[in-house]
């Protein structure tokens, strides 16, 4: 059952950026038992997947998941059945600097970890990134070829030529995207074909987008098949 308090937050539009932020294991005692769709007192890849995917999940709760997105997807660590309590009571901290953390979440980086997952951390950067990305596609008129950026796919030649296209003629970049009703974009291509990017729940941009202030990144996350639902 979802409570009333759960309810409601599915509503809100954005997380109250003034409010300190409450912890992930608080988050994850309010909200589990809504990811947990079957109800068995676990979550499932497919869950976790479902979660992300789910665009009434927004703010804290959003980036909660996408945090745990970001540990199972990675598959460097050895974790049981993903309990509500295994998670309430996962460490603060890893035994890891800010910059091997990153790498830890880099799918393109190998590497195995015989400890425990931190959530805390990749919830509190998740948030952060959730709140500081521009919801608009181009707030500043035109792409820019400044804010360029790779993420964690291995997808520099599509990077390459998306930068190189831009620092062209931006605003034939701009003209090749439409906004459906639904959120959604249509970007079309010069030889008439088209393909729709389905409309970014708060998690999808917890996780992947890196515009910050720049705008949604929907370039990567278009480009990642798992992102054409």
């Amino acid at each position: 059952m979802v409570s009333q308090a759960q309810q409601n937050s599915l509503s809100d539009n954005a997380p109250d950026q003034s409010a300190p932020p409450a912890t992930f294991a608080q988050v994850v005692t309010q909200y589990f038992d809504q990811w947990d769709a079957n109800g068995d007192g676990k979550l499932s890849r497919g869950e976790i997947e479902a979660a992300v995917a789910n665009e009434k999940i927004k703010g804290e709760s959003a980036a909660a998941i996408a945090a745990i997105e970001k540990i199972v997807r990675g598959s460097k660590y050895t974790i049981p059945a993903i309990t509500k309590d295994y998670l309430i009571h996962s460490p603060l901290t890893e035994e890891l600097s800010q910059e091997n953390l990153a790498e830890a979440d880099d799918d393109s980086k190998p590497g195995q970890f015989n400890h425990a997952p931190a959530f805390q951390p990749r919830y509190l950067k998740a948030l952060r990134q959730l709140r500081q990305t521009s919801r608009d596609l181009f707030p500043q008129t035109l792409p820019s070829f400044g804010a360029t950026h790779q993420g964690a796919l291995g997808d520099c030649p599509f990077v390459s030529t998306v930068g190189a296209m831009v620092y062209r003629d931006p605003a034939a970049v701009k003209a090749m995207f439409s906004q459906n009703d639904n959120g959604s974009i249509t970007v079309s291509f010069g030889d008439g074909r088209s393909i729709r990017i389905a409309h970014l729940t708060d998690a999808d941009i917890a996780i992947w987008s890196s515009a910050g202030t720049n705008g949604l990144s929907k370039r990567e996350p278009g480009y990642w098949p798992g992102n054409t639902r």
